[in-house]
C-alpha cells in the first residue's frame, strides 16, 4: 500500500496488428499477431482530493460522469480497488496514441496500462493471469465476446500464434518484417461488424466456408513464416484479404489502400482488425518499398501511416504444435 499521497502509479501497454486470422479467430481458427510499438498507450493514477476522477482523450471530469463508452474501464478500476481502503479517492490519467476503433488494440492496450497503473499505485503483485483476467472486463464491453488475441498481444513482445481458448505461442521470424500500417478515411464498427459476421456465418451449410478458408490460409502463412518466405506470406495477406471482402468486412477506402499497396510492389496487403472501416497492413521486402507504400498511401488519403520494422527475434526452442490434422515443428514456446 502506498505511504505517501503523493505516491504515483504507472502503467503502459502496446497496439497490436492481426497479421492473419481476424474474424476466424473468433470460431476457433488460428490468427497471427504482433505486437505494434510504434503506439501505445500509458496510465498514471494517484491520489484525488474529493472524488475518482478520469482524464483521457475525450473526457476529463469526475468518474461517475464518464460516458457510457467507458464504463468497461470504470468496471475495471472498481473490481480492483475495491478491496482497497486507502486513499478513498483516486485520479487516472490516461495518454493514449492508439486511434480508438482502427484495429490497433485500443481497448485491450488501454486495459492493460490502467490494470498495471492501478496495481503499481496499490504496490501489488500482478500475476499475468489475473492481468488478462481484468482486461477481458473492458474487453468485454468493447468486442462482445472477444477472442482475447487483442489482450495477449497488447502484452507480449513477440509475434504470436493464437488459438482461441489455447495457449498462445510465440513466433521467431527468422528475419526483419518490414511493415507498413495506415489508417482508411473510416474508423471502424467492431460490435457491429462481429456481429453482421456472426449472422452471416449461420447460413454457411458447407465445410468450406470464409472462416475455414482463412483458418487454412493462416497455417499456412506460419509455415511461410517460418521458412523465411516472406513472398508467400504476402501473397496469403492478399488472398485473405479477398476472403474478408467476401465476409462483408472491408470498405471501399481499405480495398482502394490495399490495391495502391501492392501497386508499388508490397508483398502482401489486407486490412487488419475487424474491419468496416479501420486500417489495413502490408508487408514489403526492404525499406526502399516500404517507403514507397508509405508515399503512395498517404497520396491515398489515408488519414494515418506507421512504417516500422519488426525485428528478427532469437530462436525460442522447438516444440511440437497441432495444426489443423498435421504436426508441424516450429520455432515456438508456450507462453503462459
Amino acid at each position: 500500500m502506498p505511504t505517501q499521497t503523493d505516491a504515483v502509479g504507472r502503467g503502459q501497454a502496446h497496439g497490436k496488428v492481426i497479421l492473419m486470422g481476424e474474424h476466424a479467430v473468433v470460431y476457433g481458427e488460428p490468427a497471427i499477431s504482433i505486437p505494434f510499438r510504434p503506439v501505445n498507450a500509458n496510465v498514471a493514477v494517484q491520489a484525488a482530493d474529493e472524488e475518482d476522477v478520469l482524464n483521457c482523450g475525450y473526457y476529463h471530469g469526475p468518474l461517475r460522469k464518464s460516458p457510457h463508452s467507458l464504463k468497461g474501464l470504470t468496471e475495471l478500476i472498481s473490481v480492483v480497488r475495491q478491496n482497497e481502503s486507502m486513499p478513498p479517492f483516486l485520479s487516472v490519467d490516461i495518454a493514449s496514441n492508439i486511434p480508438p476503433a482502427y484495429g490497433l488494440g485500443s481497448s485491450a492496450a488501454v486495459a492493460a496500462a490502467l490494470v498495471r497503473a492501478l496495481y503499481d499505485f496499490y504496490h501489488r503483485p500482478l500475476p499475468r493471469k489475473h492481468l488478462l483476467e481484468l482486461m477481458n472486463i473492458q474487453e468485454t464491453h468493447a468486442h462482445g465476446t472477444p477472442s482475447g488475441v487483442d489482450a495477449r498481444t497488447a502484452i507480449s513482445r513477440c509475434p504470436l500464434w493464437y488459438v482461441r481458448g489455447c495457449r498462445p505461442l510465440e513466433i521467431s521470424l527468422p528475419r526483419p518484417l518490414f511493415l507498413v500500417v495506415a489508417a482508411s478515411n473510416s474508423p471502424g464498427r467492431t460490435l457491429d461488424v462481429i456481429r453482421r459476421v456472426h449472422e452471416n456465418s449461420r447460413h454457411f451449410v458447407d465445410y468450406d466456408t470464409p472462416i475455414t478458408r482463412l483458418g487454412e490460409m493462416t497455417r499456412q502463412a506460419v509455415e511461410a513464416i517460418d521458412e523465411g518466405n516472406y513472398q508467400e506470406l504476402g501473397r496469403l495477406m492478399t488472398q485473405s484479404h479477398q476472403e474478408l471482402i467476401n465476409l462483408g468486412v472491408s470498405t471501399l477506402h481499405l480495398n482502394s489502400l490495399v490495391k495502391k499497396a501492392l501497386g508499388v510492389g508490397a508483398l502482401g496487403a489486407k486490412l487488419t482488425g475487424s474491419g468496416g472501416g479501420g486500417s489495413i497492413v502490408a508487408i514489403a521486402a526492404d525499406n526502399e518499398v516500404q517507403e514507397r507504400i508509405v508515399h503512395v498511401l498517404a497520396e491515398a488519403e489515408a488519414i494515418r501511416i506507421w512504417a516500422t520494422t519488426v525485428p528478427a527475434n532469437q530462436r525460442l526452442g522447438d516444440i511440437h504444435m497441432r495444426i489443423g490434422k498435421g504436426t508441424l515443428n516450429r520455432r515456438c514456446r508456450k507462453v503462459h
